[in-house]
């Protein structure tokens, strides 16, 4: 595969993820969405059925000893 191809590919997929990324910080702006939201989002989507509190590094205050 010629280099000035693989060059324009890699260029044409910077640029539509610069896009995609404003779109997409947009729409969690309009929805009140802030980062550490988005960041538990991302967890729980990798994490499967665990719920937020379960994919947390601290423990819950429900865990927690007197």
């Amino acid at each position: 595969m010629p280099a000035n191809l693989i060059e324009a590919a890699l260029a044409a997929h910077a640029r539509a993820i610069g896009i995609l990324d404003s779109i997409r910080f947009q729409v969690w702006a309009e929805r009140g969405i802030t980062m550490p939201q988005v960041r538990v989002l991302f967890m729980l989507a990798e994490s499967g059925d665990q719920s937020a509190g379960a994919t947390s590094p601290m423990p819950s205050a429900s865990r927690r000893r007197p």
